[in-house]
């Protein structure tokens, strides 16, 4: 019996993770088709004097790994950080309430979702019982992370991500035309997000863009190269990110020509390696795992990216905002960058 069940249960496994890769782009697709309006938020009083003040140094802007299901739902370790960041950059403003895995922003809670009674099944269940239940949100996740990157969906998704992002920069008083340094710090999978939007959000905004990741898992996507600077934190024990690195061959030395490749033969590549760091939990980038300098993990990632935002605010080198973005492809012909 159990040697008639164990290949049962695989066959099962097996044909749902097919079928959930094969409509995973139905969302990037229906978005664009416009059958899935984006939710709209009423501008807030504070926001409309924002705009009238002086621009920030910078505007940082939050995208969290594949275990969220609503923007506003970060974890307790990303929710400190960010609280900290605040206070070690200071005069810049942050932006952490994107759900960036629907080109639509709608959260896996909205109830316009086909599975929106799973998901706030999922998120009312218990700790210890949502640790299982949460894959379904990793794997949901990843697979639009896998959209993303894919050269026939991507583009769509990218665009639709640039948008969102640009609209979570208006609710906090960006300036327009103002052309100040807008800064995407990714954990996880959304880096990729961030990647992808990069070179649609330098021409949305025409303003310097610089990227952060923090165990990101990305490859390489037409638009990377407007970016001023690209910052990546590897984790010396992070097995994802060595994966990234391997799965996504656009990233290997041997493809020079690779939007990747040429980014890095810039100049603006630059890697920070934290030794004994892992992708989660507590010897994880957020975690409170204490090295021999009784110094956290958490506060060894704080640091590091406080000091690369005050580093690169600093740096007086001109910054792109205009290359490459021809090849980020031009969504203009089908949608306007100005609705």
């Amino acid at each position: 019996m159990i040697g008639f069940v164990i290949p049962a249960a695989l066959a099962f496994i097996l044909i749902a993770l097919v079928l959930a890769a094969m409509i995973a782009p139905a969302e990037t697709m229906t978005w664009w088709a416009g059958w899935a309006d984006r939710e709209t938020e009423e501008t807030e009083p504070e926001v409309e004097a924002r705009e009238q003040s002086t621009p920030a140094r910078a505007y940082i802007v939050y995208l969290a790994g594949v275990n969220v299901i609503s923007g506003d739902a970060l974890t307790n370790g990303e929710k400190r950080f960010l609280k900290c960041l605040r206070k070690r950059a200071p005069g810049c403003i942050i932006v952490d309430d994107i759900f960036p895995y629907s080109p639509s922003g709608r959260a896996l809670i909205g109830n316009t979702r086909f599975f929106e009674k799973l998901w706030r099944f999922i998120e009312r269940t218990s700790l210890k019982r949502r640790r299982r239940l949460a894959d379904l949100v990793n794997l949901r996740n990843i697979f639009q992370v896998l959209v993303a990157a894919d050269p026939r969906y991507g583009p769509i998704f990218n665009f639709g991500a640039a948008d969102l992002i640009r609209d979570g920069l208006d609710r906090v008083g960006y300036p327009k035309d103002s052309k100040s340094t807008v800064i995407i710090i990714g954990y996880s999978g959304g880096i990729q997000i961030a990647a992808g939007a990069a070179g649609y959000l330098s021409r949305l905004l025409r303003a310097p863009i610089s990227i952060i990741s923090i165990g990101g898992l990305f490859t390489s996507t037409p638009g990377i190269e407007s970016l001023a600077s690209f910052h990546h934190l590897r984790g010396g024990s992070d097995k994802s990110v060595r994966l990234g690195a391997v799965i996504f061959p656009m990233r290997w030395k041997i493809f020079a020509r690779s939007h990747w490749n040429r980014l890095r033969r810039a100049g603006r590549v630059f890697f920070h390696d934290l030794p004994g760091m892992s992708h989660l939990g507590p010897k994880g980038y957020f975690g409170p795992l204490r090295r021999e300098s009784n110094e956290t993990n958490f506060n060894r990632t704080l640091a590091c990216v406080a000091t690369i935002i005050e580093r690169d605010l600093n740096r007086p080198e001109d910054r792109p905002v205009d290359g490459a973005l021809q090849e980020a492809g031009d969504p203009s012909d089908i949608k306007s960058l100005s609705q």
